[in-house]
């Protein structure tokens, strides 16, 4: 595809963003766009997505930003500001509440009391259970035990390329995570990175290691502390042996997960930071507003932005 026919999809794309368009459908908008990039032939260059973007404060300690592709959201509750980002690309600056600790609990201040972030953050082990027919009577047999946290804040996958990406937000320490990293990985090496102020631990395999169906496997992994918190980020882009069929679209994922890393940005609160975010979130919340007046009936959700 030539940048002419790129930049046409992507003024399309921009102008259903601006008109009608519901978030929903564009997303589908978006990921059909992405799965015709993908098919034999269809890229004569690496050429990246398009990318939202997010800011949060992080324990009242840090400010955290990163980028994401516009085809799935990420899982903070916050708001869009509806900033538009670059002449032939688009993509949304988010507002995301506060995270922060409240006794063994990690939370987004302020946000929905039945809002479960933990889930994202750390290990939640629970007892389900399990269901079978014994002598003509359905019922449980056993429990067992299930992890339901330390789920991705942020992940998408390209079915038809076989590539996927995920993004990880654990109070876990580097040393905990290299330890099962190289468990499940045992044919990765260990490296350090430095990109930009960032020193990355990256564990990596050569494309003759990559796993040889299915969707994804782990072949770029980065970590990073988010200072001395006790909790990291990481990130990772998979692939398989099918992925490399199409060498065009195989690099475009490489050029696309090396703009996420280099997003990454892990700043020291200072008072123009604070007044930075205080100014997105005001944005955010005015948006916020203007929607819901517009509303006929506007949802719950709709009372505080309203209220005088």
């Amino acid at each position: 595809m030539n940048r002419k026919v790129f930049y046409l999809i992507a003024c399309l794309v921009s102008a259903c963003v601006l008109g009608a368009c519901s978030f929903a459908s564009q997303q589908l908008s978006d990921k059909r766009m992405e799965e015709q990039l993908l098919k034999p032939g269809a890229l004569d260059s690496p050429v990246a997505t398009n990318f939202d973007e997010y800011h949060f404060k992080f324990l009242d300690r840090y400010r955290i930003v990163h980028t994401w592709p516009v085809t799935s959201a990420c899982k903070y509750a916050g708001r869009g500001t509806m900033y538009r980002m670059g002449e032939t690309s688009y993509g949304e600056v988010n507002w995301v509440r506060d995270i922060i600790e409240d006794g063994a609990a990690t939370k987004q201040r302020d946000a929905d009391p039945a809002w479960n972030f933990d889930r994202f953050v750390r290990s939640m082990k629970v007892q389900r259970p399990v269901y079978d027919t014994v002598n003509g009577v359905r019922g449980i047999v056993r429990y067992e035990e299930n992890e339901e946290g330390l789920q991705p804040i942020c992940f998408e996958a390209w079915v038809g390329s076989s590539h996927s990406l995920v993004m990880r937000l654990h109070k876990r320490d580097i040393a905990t995570w290299k330890s099962q990293w190289s468990s499940y990985n045992p044919s990765g090496v260990w490296t350090e990175k430095f990109i930009g102020v960032n020193h990355w631990q990256v564990l990596e395999n050569s494309d003759e290691n990559l796993r040889t169906s299915g969707t994804g496997g782990w072949f770029r992994s980065y970590l990073i502390p988010v200072g001395d918190t006790g909790y990291t980020l990481a990130l990772q882009l998979g692939a398989t042996q099918q992925s490399l069929e199409n060498p065009q679209a195989h690099a475009a994922f490489q050029a696309m997960f090396k703009h996420l890393i280099e997003s990454v940005r892990i700043e020291p609160l200072t008072p123009a930071i604070e007044e930075d975010m205080a100014q997105l979130k005001s944005k955010a919340f005015e948006i916020t507003r203007q929607n819901c007046l517009r509303m006929k009936s506007p949802p719950g959700y709709c009372k505080k932005y309203l209220a005088p």
